[in-house]
């Protein structure tokens, strides 16, 4: 009875307490998706890459046309690493209809988005065709070239903060762990042999 006690709350302490699942069933019809998301832009992925201290993808994105949000020319955007423009993670060198959403001031290309390879069906075309934003002029070379770099470092030590800090609470539940079995096998095996 105790054995079963002592499995059952070791489970529930183990089990995460918050369960995800994806909220997309269904595709958004073009006006939906137009108001559902806070950017939306056929941009050409330049680089992906994966930080060492996150889950995401980062894609650095040149963007050709704006139709909601955006206005620069070069944005950078996380993206799950499995399952990006609907079939899996954006590709260096193609270009994509992307609808993107703002969190804490950084774009993200949400699992659910109906982002597309380039060209679009008719339909989104049409729907489109008279949003196009101006974008800004072209910024400076070197700019271009060390924003991304300076962006994946700042995110590189904010994830490191949350890593490190997810990393202790690990190692302290894995010492509860390690003595909580140690203690269990004492009183099981320890007084026996008194």
């Amino acid at each position: 009875m105790k054995r079963w006690l002592i499995l059952s709350l070791l489970l529930l302490w183990l089990l995460p307490s918050q369960v995800s699942a994806l909220s997309c069933a269904q595709m958004r019809t073009p006006a939906e998706a137009y108001e559902w998301y806070d950017g939306i832009v056929i941009a050409k992925v330049n680089e992906q890459y994966k930080s060492i201290f996150s889950d995401d993808n980062q894609i650095v994105l040149t963007v050709s046309k704006s139709y909601k949000g955006i206005e620069a020319r070069t944005i950078s955007a996380s993206e799950n690493p499995t399952w990006g423009a609907l079939n899996g993670p954006s590709e260096e060198g193609v270009e994509y209809l992307f609808f993107l959403k703002e969190k804490d001031g950084k774009w993200e290309h949400p699992l659910c988005a109906p982002s597309v390879t380039t060209p679009v069906s008719k339909e989104m075309a049409a729907f489109l065709k008279d949003k196009e934003l101006d974008l800004k002029a072209q910024e400076s070379a070197s700019k271009q070239l060390t924003s991304p770099i300076s962006e994946r470092n700042v995110e590189s030590s904010q994830n490191l903060e949350s890593s490190s800090s997810s990393r202790i609470g690990m190692g302290i539940a894995l010492l509860v762990l390690v003595i909580l079995v140690g203690v269990i096998v004492y009183l099981r095996y320890g007084r026996r042999n008194k």
